[in-house]
């Protein structure tokens, strides 16, 4: 079982290290947003690289709830820097809402990263009796059948919601098919590297999500 999983492990690894490269060719913006701009690849770049240690190795369990509270303020990052934007502070409330929805995705992913630490994944007993020779497969959670159900649902919910979210990102910076086009498509359309990226991204973790490791 576990030379099945080198194929999407070394796919997963290739994924991470490439979201974790920085979009160039991107035209200058305000300080503000270009601060804000590089904090978000930062935060990008340390989940990329949590990521690939949690595929090749575990977890040191003393630095889990330094990575918890990281990853939990990096979730809050996102859609507050969104609400406190310069672009968004004096402009209308659906202006603002759609900012957050946009900056939603990546809080997603953070938080995703934080049930990891804790919650074991979909296969992860089966994994555990087949590499101890156990025919029984512990139960997760603590053995509790309602505790690991619902464990299962957040994973799924989880796992759901960043798929919606890898499927709207890959799709934004396609060419629409009606002679309207927004100006949030053109924009998106004028950075593909960095929507194809997030959307790979979302993909890539919704896999973890769901893969034994």
């Amino acid at each position: 079982m576990l030379e099945a999983l080198l194929a999407p492990r070394g796919l997963l690894t290739v994924l991470f290290a490439v979201s974790a490269v920085p979009p160039l060719g991107r035209p200058r913006r305000p300080s503000s947003s270009e601060i804000r701009d590089r904090v978000d690849h930062l935060l990008h770049a340390a989940m990329g690289l949590a990521m690939v240690l949690m595929l090749w190795s575990s977890v040191a369990e003393p630095i889990v709830p330094a990575m918890t509270c990281f990853f939990l303020a990096a979730g809050v990052w996102f859609p507050l820097t969104a609400v406190w934007s310069p672009r968004t502070a004096t402009g209308f409330q659906a202006d603002r809402t759609s900012a957050v929805a946009a900056r939603l995705p990546h809080a997603i992913g953070m938080i995703a990263m934080v049930w990891m630490l804790h919650a074991p994944h979909a296969g992860a007993g089966a994994a555990h009796a087949h590499t101890t020779g156990s025919s029984v497969p512990a139960r997760p959670f603590g053995g509790s059948a309602p505790a690991e159900a619902a464990g299962a649902s957040v994973t799924a919910v989880l796992a759901l919601s960043l798929l919606g979210c890898a499927l709207w990102s890959l799709t934004r910076p396609m060419p629409a098919m009606r002679a309207a086009v927004r100006a949030t498509r053109l924009a998106a359309a004028a950075e593909p590297f960095r929507h194809v990226r997030d959307g790979a991204t979302a993909l890539g973790t919704a896999v973890m999500l769901v893969m034994p490791h």
